[in-house]
């Protein structure tokens, strides 16, 4: 993971290119309804929101959802993913992902499990996928899709939350949005606009 290459590609990028983002897009719009709809149902269900929740975070992604059960208990992980609702700080957001498996038991991937974190605590946990992981000069799913990876990739937003950018960001899809988000979720989206632009040295 390289940590200097994003932090040039967030420095170089030319916010403004922002406001030309159709803030109407389904992937833009939907967003608050499921982070509501993920809260709703971890208060309704509990640890049994889990799977639940994983179908809203691949409804983003061309993928069918399911559980791989080999080697994993299934309640235990669920448990420790719907107690990521009652973190507020770093230290522990990074215990917990720790204290999970090395492979997801979300369809063996840290990118749908990073969404399904994502939509039950937004303020600490941030959205990974393959077009952030290009800013980080990653192209191939052995690269990006282990639990370490993830696990420096949060603690990389954690330590760039205070950037100048991330407030531009942030105003700029509030504004187009109507609705607020977090700093995790603008400097992910930040990465996420910034991705398909980056060209990889070397692989």
């Amino acid at each position: 993971m390289e940590i200097d290459k994003a932090i040039h590609c967030i420095e170089s990028f030319d916010t403004e290119e922002l406001k030309g983002i159709d803030f109407c897009d389904p992937y833009i719009i939907s967003y608050p309804g499921l982070i509501n709809a993920c809260q709703l149902l971890i208060k309704d269900l509990g640890n049994k929101s889990i799977l639940p929740i994983s179908h809203l975070a691949y409804g983003w992604m061309p993928t069918i959802i399911s559980y791989n059960e080999e080697g994993h208990e299934i309640d235990k992980f669920e448990n420790l993913v719907c107690n990521a609702t009652n973190i507020n700080e770093n230290g522990a957001a990074i215990s917990l992902l720790n204290s999970l498996p090395n492979n997801s038991p979300v369809n063996n991937s840290w990118i749908g499990l990073s969404k399904v974190l994502h939509f039950i605590n937004p303020d600490l946990f941030p959205i990974w996928d393959s077009r952030v992981a290009k800013c980080f000069n990653m192209v191939y799913p052995y690269q990006f899709n282990k639990k370490d990876t993830y696990i420096k990739y949060c603690e990389f937003i954690s330590n760039n939350l205070d950037s100048e950018k991330v407030k531009v960001v942030k105003d700029i899809y509030e504004s187009g949005s109507n609705y607020e988000i977090s700093r995790v979720r603008a400097l992910e989206f930040l990465l996420f606009t910034i991705g398909p632009k980056v060209n990889i040295d070397k692989v």
